[in-house]
């Protein structure tokens, strides 16, 4: 169930032409929205592949950076916006079949 948010939640805030510091925040906004406790730098690893295709994990410190940026931008949300919780993914129980690729 919760993969089916998260995918819903990437779904709307993703495109092909999305920058590499916004697909960061919106990777750590997806994570927040299911994660139980506080997300900090030592509990969350973020990997990167830049234009050369080369694969990185992204040191504590940078991804302290990020989550100070997403903190940022959240609190500096009007609080009526930043209170109010999300509007639901669903309206009933997924269908089961949806999600299972045909053999």
């Amino acid at each position: 169930m919760l993969t089916f948010m998260y995918n819903r939640f990437l779904e709307k805030r993703y495109n092909d032409d999305i920058e590499l510091e916004d697909a960061i925040h919106t990777g750590i906004l997806t994570l927040k929205e299911g994660f139980e406790g506080q997300i900090s730098e030592n509990n969350i690893e973020i990997g990167i592949v830049n234009d050369q295709k080369k694969f990185r994990v992204l040191t504590a410190a940078e991804i302290l950076d990020y989550l100070g940026e997403v903190d940022q931008t959240h609190a500096s949300l009007p609080a009526s916006s930043a209170a109010a919780p999300p509007p639901p993914l669903l309206h009933g129980p997924p269908d089961p079949h949806a999600l299972v690729p045909p053999l």
